[in-house]
């Protein structure tokens, strides 16, 4: 569905599988052996662009002329699939790997169509699958490593993500990733170093800003971590995330006015979060009864529950927004909205 996936491919364009249909001499521009491959190149330039739309539309141009074409099926998935569209990718993608099931980047967007409707057992056979096929593939590895996170098997997740930045140091993803994962094992001063390296190699990496605040607020740096998440909001405003743990610092600083409003932000911009609201009822949330209990678990450190960002905010906001699973391989599509 997280190259979003460690050296930053995100500028790069896809790159169709096959040279399309071998052409003719003297066949005219007409004949499909030519418009198919011209067609297919108009609509990879459009989608490295971003723009989705004409893209779109010059891949069902392919498939008009050649219905069964690996690339465009494929392709038009990876559309639906940065659309939300996920159970349309995943049929696309299916689609093209039925006809070509060597494809290791196809397999690794349908691990992620797959993984953002939460299913992650079959999201992680195709990773496993896409890594048989390439196993230097940093993309699926990092992509693999989030969807142990989402099942909580963290240990396989450190070992994933430390796989990948062994192919790619110096991939930002990867080192936010995994410092993610240490700090779910408690283990927040490597976390810390590891978000850390994600933000000197992206500074404008909103998602390490807010797990780095989060991991702050944990370690009771509370205006460090206030820091931190300012800077997340700046590169995000629309970030329910960073407003929930600004939220929690507030608290933890004794301003419950200011996280109320923090945290009526938060639920604003995701007001079905399970996450958010698990456990709360906002009026009585910000009680001097609540207020206390939950300053009383901000300095034991414990918190009083599991926030969908620090964890599994890939699979569990459906949208695949969080920097946790990577798109495409080496060489791939701009415009994916994770990178």
């Amino acid at each position: 569905m997280l190259r979003w996936i460690f050296k930053s491919h995100r500028g790069a364009a896809p790159e169709p599988s096959t040279s399309g249909p071998p052409r003719s001499r003297g066949v005219g521009v007409e004949d499909p052996v030519v418009v198919v491959p011209q067609k297919l190149d108009t609509a990879l330039q459009s989608h490295r662009a971003g723009r989705l739309s004409e893209a779109e539309a010059a891949y069902s141009e392919v498939l008009a002329v050649d219905p069964e074409n690996i690339d465009a099926l494929h392709f038009l998935g990876v559309i639906a699939y940065q659309r939300g569209e996920h159970g349309r990718a995943e049929e696309l993608i299916s689609r093209a790997l039925s006809r070509n099931s060597s494809n290791a980047p196809a397999y690794n967007n349908l691990g992620n169509a797959l993984g953002a409707q939460g299913k992650l057992d079959a999201a992680i056979i195709c990773y496993q699958q896409a890594l048989a096929l390439q196993p230097e593939y940093a993309d699926a590895l990092v992509n693999l490593g989030a969807a142990f996170r989402a099942k909580g098997e963290l240990d396989k997740a450190v070992q994933c993500y430390q796989h990948a930045l062994s192919l790619a140091p110096e991939a930002p993803m990867a080192h936010s990733n995994l410092g993610n994962a240490l700090a779910q094992q408690g283990k927040l001063d490597d976390a810390a170093a590891c978000l850390r390296k994600a933000l000197a190699l992206k500074p404008d990496l909103a998602e390490a800003f807010c797990s780095l605040g989060n991991v702050l607020r944990n370690q009771d740096r509370l205006d460090e971590a206030m820091d931190c998440l300012h800077k997340a909001l700046a590169l995000r405003p629309d970030f329910p995330e960073a407003y929930d743990h600004l939220s929690n610092a507030l608290i933890g600083l004794g301003r419950p006015q200011e996280a109320e409003e923090s945290y009526r932000r938060a639920l604003a911009l995701r007001p079905d979060s399970a996450e958010l609201k698990l456990g709360y009822s906002l009026p009585a949330f910000f009680s001097t009864r609540v207020v206390s209990i939950r300053m009383h678990c901000l300095r034991q450190r414990i918190p009083p529950c599991r926030r969908a960002s620090d964890s599994f905010g890939t699979y569990r906001d459906g949208k695949a927004k969080a920097a946790n699973v990577r798109p495409y391989s080496s060489g791939q599509i701009r415009g994916w909205a994770t990178r």
